[in-house]
């Protein structure tokens, strides 16, 4: 840190910024009341002027970064290649934004991240050059353009697969159908009953993918009705229970009364079995599955890896496992149909993206937790209703 020079005083780093014009106008009122961050840095690089919302943005008070270099602000991985920017930078100062093709990120004071588009002024004073960094955090625009990519993904498969698996069914129902006309007039001991055998059985699994696909398809909500999610879960354990196995064990906790969702049941039990048998393959040797209902209410938006969660009370069903857990790279695939860590024949893909489109139809949000060798959580936040029918 230097501590040889002086600060640049407020009013005259305005003026700069300003041309001249920040006396008549108010500089320390533009500083406070701005939504974008301000960070003035001299040649060196060394923090000279901060406004309040470039104080909030970062963690920091005002005192805390002047005398500071700016990469105390920049992701340590990130800082070698940003004084090599600053200094080619100084060669030849002038306005310009520098979001353009790139992705930038700040660093808090608490060692977490946030994506930022950010601007750069050269201020002539009397002290020498300074550089005004104007700074906005766009967490929020990220998440929202992530969630319109993946409803505008989810809308041209739903488009696709409503226009070809009504007819595929029908193939399946024929060959269904012969399939048993042809068992009939077998013998009981003919050894081609195992051919048939196995092709019924492929047939039975086509004809779950349709299903898989009619539903993904499907726009709207059919039969919504306001539920108690710790009654459905409690209903449904018994059948959790028999499709894990011994190896399982699977527990139910959390508000005896929850709030009131409006879904639609069929499609919550579907979505949650879905969640129940993606737990169980990830526990090959055996494990926890704990399902949760809570009552939740979000005072402030809350970004996850799948969507930004707006305020609002809610009531969250979570189902957790202490299984295989999921990567990066795969946690950033889930949502996509047909995408499957499971061997050939032995997932199609449909799961995670069916109860994506349960909770989008019930207006509420997703949210996944997981690491390699920790298990994965699956949240859903379902907007709360008034009234249990």
């Amino acid at each position: 840190m230097d501590t040889h020079r002086q600060p640049v005083l407020k009013q005259e780093a305005i003026d700069a910024l300003l041309g001249g014009q920040a006396s008549a106008i108010g500089c320390d009122w533009l500083m406070e009341v701005s939504t974008v961050g301000i960070v003035i840095t001299d040649e060196e690089g060394t923090i000279r002027l901060v406004n309040k919302e470039a104080g909030r943005l970062f963690g920091y008070s005002a005192s805390e970064l002047i005398g500071q270099t700016v990469e105390l602000l920049i992701p340590e991985r990130l800082r070698t290649g940003h004084v090599a920017h600053r200094h080619a930078y100084m060669q030849a100062p002038k306005s310009r934004a520098i979001c353009t093709g790139v992705t930038l990120y700040g660093r808090r004071r608490d060692g977490s991240e946030f994506p930022l588009e950010a601007g750069l002024s050269p201020l002539p004073t009397e002290h020498g050059l300074m550089v005004a960094t104007t700074v906005i955090d766009i967490s929020a625009r990220r998440s929202a353009e992530q969630a319109l990519l993946q409803a505008q993904k989810m809308d041209a498969i739903g488009q696709l697969t409503g226009g070809i698996a009504h007819d595929f069914n029908n193939l399946l129902t024929v060959i269904g159908g012969n399939l048993q006309l042809l068992e009939e007039r077998l013998a009981p001991d003919d050894p081609n009953r195992a051919l048939i055998t196995s092709a019924t059985n492929a047939a039975n699994r086509g004809g779950d993918l349709v299903r898989g696909l009619l539903s993904l398809a499907r726009k709207q909500v059919s039969d919504a009705q306001s539920v108690n999610l710790m009654t459905v879960c409690r209903d449904l354990l018994p059948l959790f229970e028999r499709t894990l196995g011994e190896d399982i064990a699977v527990r139910l906790d959390g508000d005896p009364q929850p709030w009131a969702v409006s879904v639609e049941l069929a499609r919550l039990e579907s979505a949650l079995l879905n969640l129940a048998i993606n737990a169980r393959d990830a526990m090959t040797a055996g494990g926890r599955l704990l399902i949760e209902v809570r009552n939740h209410t979000v005072d402030e938006p809350v970004a996850s890896l799948i969507e930004t969660i707006p305020p609002g009370d809610y009531v969250t069903l979570s189902v957790q496992d202490t299984g295989a857990g999921m990567s990066e790279d795969t946690l950033a695939h889930v949502l996509e149909p047909f995408f499957t860590t499971k061997q050939s024949g032995k997932g199609t893909g449909l799961g995670v993206p069916m109860v994506y489109r349960c909770i989008k139809e019930a207006d509420g949000y997703l949210s996944i937790e997981s690491q390699p060798g920790s298990g994965t959580t699956v949240t859903l936040h379902f907007p709360r209703t008034r009234t249990i029918s």
